[in-house]
C-alpha cells in the first residue's frame, strides 16, 4: 500500500525537464568589419588570421603616392603661408591677405592629414582577427569602402540553433542550455539570450530531425545560446549539438501531454 501511494506521489512530481534537441553554428558575440577609408595599394599586413589584437591596433598599411605628395606639398605651403603672416604682423604689412590665405591653408592641411592617416588601418574593437588568408591582400589596389578585416570578439559566443514552432512553449529567454562540440571533449554551458519575433529559413545543414515525416514541414524560429569562452577554445563556425531546457513535467503530465497531441491530430 505504501509502495503504491509513493508510486502515485512520484507520477505527479515535477522530475523531468522538458527540452528541445538541435544542432548548432558558432559566432562571435560581436563583430566588426574594417574597411578601406581611402583608396590604395595594400603595402604591409602587421597580423594574422586567429591574432588576437586590441582597439587601436594596427592592422596594415596602404600607400597612395597622390595623397600622401597632396599632403606634404599643403603642409608645405600651410608653413610658407605662417611664415608669411608672422612677417606681415611683425613688419605691421598686410594682414587682411595673410591671415585668410593661412587659414584656408591650414583647413587644406588638415583635411589632406587626417585622409592621409587613414592609410595605416588600425582596429576599433579588441577581440580575434577571422579573415583568412588577410596578408595576401599586400599589393593589391583597394577602392574607399573595400572589406580589409574582420574582428570577433571571442569572449563571449553565440550559437544559433532553430526550434520548430510545436516546441517553442519549451523555450524561454535565460532558459539553460548544454552544448556538445564536435570534435571537442565536455560539455558547456550556456543560455538562452535571443529568440526571433517571426519564424525564419533554416540554414543549411541546421535544420532538426522531424518527427512529423509525411506531413508538413513545420515553421521554425532561431534560438541564440549565449556560452562563455574563457579559454577561447571555442572558434567561431564550430558545430554540434544543443539541448535547451524548459520548465520540468511530471509523468503524469506527460501522459497527459501526449494524449492531448494524438487527440488534437485525430480531431484535425
Amino acid at each position: 500500500m505504501c509502495i503504491a501511494i509513493l508510486l502515485a506521489i512520484a507520477a505527479f512530481v515535477p522530475l523531468r525537464h522538458d527540452s528541445v534537441v538541435g544542432p548548432f553554428l558558432l559566432e562571435p558575440s560581436q563583430r566588426a568589419i574594417v574597411r578601406a577609408k581611402v583608396p590604395g595599394t595594400v603595402t604591409a599586413v602587421y597580423v594574422s588570421e586567429g591574432q588576437s589584437v586590441t582597439a587601436g591596433m594596427n592592422l596594415m598599411r596602404i600607400r597612395n603616392l597622390k595623397l600622401e605628395s597632396r599632403a606634404a606639398a599643403a603642409d608645405a605651403e600651410y608653413l610658407v603661408a605662417s611664415a608669411r603672416a608672422t612677417s606681415a604682423q611683425l613688419s605691421y604689412g598686410d594682414l587682411g591677405v595673410a591671415l585668410p590665405q593661412q587659414q584656408e591653408l591650414r583647413e587644406q592641411s588638415d583635411l589632406l592629414r587626417n585622409q592621409a592617416a587613414l592609410l595605416q588601418v588600425d582596429t576599433p574593437v579588441r577581440g580575434v582577427v577571422i579573415t583568412p588568408r588577410i596578408g595576401d591582400q599586400v599589393g593589391s589596389y583597394v577602392a574607399a569602402g573595400t572589406e580589409l578585416a574582420e574582428i570577433a570578439d571571442v569572449d563571449i559566443m553565440q550559437a544559433r540553433i532553430y526550434v520548430p514552432e510545436y516546441a517553442m512553449k519549451k523555450v524561454r529567454p535565460g532558459s539553460a542550455a548544454k552544448l556538445q562540440f564536435d570534435g571537442l571533449m565536455g560539455i558547456r554551458t550556456g543560455s538562452v539570450s535571443q529568440i526571433s519575433a517571426k519564424p525564419e529559413a533554416v540554414a543549411e545543414g541546421l535544420k532538426p530531425e522531424s518527427d512529423f515525416k509525411g506531413m508538413q514541414a513545420p515553421q521554425y524560429y532561431t534560438v541564440m545560446l549565449r556560452v562563455a569562452n574563457p579559454d577561447h577554445l571555442l572558434r567561431v563556425e564550430m558545430t554540434g549539438t544543443a539541448r535547451v531546457y524548459g520548465g520540468r513535467r511530471s509523468i503524469v503530465g506527460l501522459m497527459w501531454q501526449a494524449l492531448l497531441n494524438a487527440l488534437g491530430r485525430k480531431l484535425w
